[in-house]
């Protein structure tokens, strides 16, 4: 792949993970653990499309810009590491 892009959310996310994990141990309530969870949930979510994006999609931008796939990425929203990169691009997509 490509060098790895870290998004200060992301990085912030997988540091709230590693608490999450502390917590436990440490008997934090089920309220908490639950959130700490989500947390881990959407952390994964955006390093997956963090993936996407920057070793997929923006390397090969002529071939995605007009495709189903990139107007779906793009309601799903465009991961803030990258958003400068795709919003460059020549146009070719109406992600509407």
């Amino acid at each position: 792949g490509g060098t790895a892009i870290v998004d200060p959310e992301v990085a912030a996310a997988t540091a709230l993970a590693h608490a999450a994990k502390q917590l436990t141990e440490a008997g934090a309530s089920r309220s908490q653990l639950l959130q700490r969870q989500q947390v881990a949930r959407r952390d994964d979510r955006i390093l997956s499309s963090l993936e996407v994006w920057s070793e997929r999609v923006l390397p090969a931008w002529p071939h995605y810009r007009k495709s189903r796939r990139v107007r779906e990425l793009v309601r799903r929203g465009v991961p803030p590491a990258v958003r400068g990169d795709f919003w460059r691009l020549p146009p070719g997509n109406d992600p509407r």
